[in-house]
């Protein structure tokens, strides 16, 4: 989330933040995970936040201390990201420097922490399993060698919901869900007012109604702020691809001129212009290299 200032998202607010539908969406959506029924009286849950004084735009989605014994942490996704596993390994690390007071890190007998549990909620517009596993050590460089690190992220693609045992039951998963298809058909891109019109389509639907008619303006203010970020997350990582790319076309003409490649195959292959090929070169007589008959037509390859 680089240069990103953190805004919660509509998942994060239903489920967590709203005053009014967050706990009982929490404690649903925590049912529906681990296949229990409790209530609010058996479940006691505290909100955990990293510091974002210290480290800034480091934030996860929902973090919950469940009865004093586990660490719930919940990211969504509408894109698959497999690095997932990383990220949460950085998140719980931070949570635990908080709950551990440095002096005990150094006692002789063990300090009792937390078990953390990680969990992805994918509700994006690719195939994918109703229900899977990502795994840290997925990652390691050397797969041979024992594992004395692992964190286990398991993923629910809510799109398939009735194929996932606990979430059959789960109202608010099942009506967010919906909402968020909702928004997919009719919101129009070019129209940044047109998420207000598809939120009334969804309440004619009975979709969210206790949640949505109170936040009407804040619900389409933030998909608006979670399209932006999409947008420019694509952006930044087209940028960095162009930039990688044209990065790659210059060394690749820098080979060629040290092998005293003619200049119309140099550009051929690299699609650079004949100014750009004599400031790589450093030789502003390059082009007389090239074959008869001038210069040749630039090649986008």
């Amino acid at each position: 989330m680089n240069n990103r200032n953190y805004k919660d998202s509509v998942f994060v607010d239903y489920f967590d933040k709203d005053e009014k539908v967050g706990a009982e969406n929490f404690l649903a959506l925590y049912n529906a995970i681990h296949c229990t029924n409790l209530s609010l009286d058996e479940l006691h849950f505290e909100h955990k936040e990293i510091d974002n004084a210290i480290y800034h735009d480091f934030r996860n989605d929902i973090c919950k201390m469940v009865n004093g014994k586990l660490f719930v942490l919940i990211e969504h996704q509408s894109t698959i990201n497999f690095n997932m596993p990383l990220r949460l390994l950085s998140y719980v690390s931070r949570l635990y420097e908080a709950y551990v007071p440095t002096p005990q890190r150094y006692y002789k007998n063990a300090v009792k922490i937390p078990t953390p549990e990680f969990y992805v909620i994918y509700n994006g517009t690719n195939d994918f399993p109703a229900v899977t596993t990502m795994k840290l050590s997925d990652s390691f460089i050397d797969e041979k060698t024992d594992k004395s690190l692992e964190i286990i992220v398991k993923v629910f693609n809510i799109i398939k919901y009735k194929e996932i045992t606990g979430f059959l039951d789960c109202k608010p998963i099942q009506e967010y869900n919906r909402f968020v298809q909702i928004m997919r058909e009719h919101y129009n891109p070019k129209n940044p007012e047109s998420f207000t019109p598809a939120i009334q389509i969804a309440l004619k639907q009975n979709v969210m109604p206790n949640y949505l008619n109170r936040k009407t303006t804040e619900v389409s203010n933030m998909l608006w702020g979670e399209y932006n970020y999409d947008e420019d997350i694509a952006a930044q990582r087209q940028e960095a691809f162009d930039d990688g790319s044209h990065q790659a076309k210059i060394e690749t003409a820098k080979n060629m001129i040290k092998d005293n490649i003619d200049l119309c195959i140099i550009q051929k292959y690299t699609g650079l212009s004949v100014e750009e090929i004599e400031q790589i070169s450093g030789n502003k007589n390059i082009n007389l290299r090239c074959n008869a008959g001038g210069n040749p037509p630039k090649v986008i390859i």
